[in-house]
């Protein structure tokens, strides 16, 4: 009969090692940015118009608001560099007919 125990302390400190470690590697969440999209999604669903603008963003600081405006940039920037590689993409194909 086998009376060895595991010794469960030791385990429990690796657990303790472990999840401290990997909790100090993960990115933190950006509140701000899930609360931006959130707006950005309503803004989207309800219309885009001066009211709906401003209801929805009346309560955000100046920072948000800004930080709302660069992730419509981005987005735009982005839609623009997709568009733009479709563009190539076609015109490559079309090259390639010839």
């Amino acid at each position: 009969m086998n009376t060895n125990k595991p010794n469960l302390n030791t385990n429990n400190t690796d657990d303790i090692s472990n999840n401290t470690f990997i909790n100090s590697i993960k990115i933190p969440k950006d509140t701000d940015m899930d609360k931006l999209l959130k707006i950005q999604e309503e803004i989207e669903k309800s219309g885009i118009n001066k009211t709906n603008i401003y209801e929805l963003t009346k309560d955000l600081t100046q920072d948000q608001k800004q930080k709302l405006v660069n992730l419509y940039k981005k987005q735009i920037e982005e839609y623009e560099i997709s568009i733009q590689k479709y563009k190539n993409k076609i015109i490559s194909i079309r090259k390639n007919l010839k």
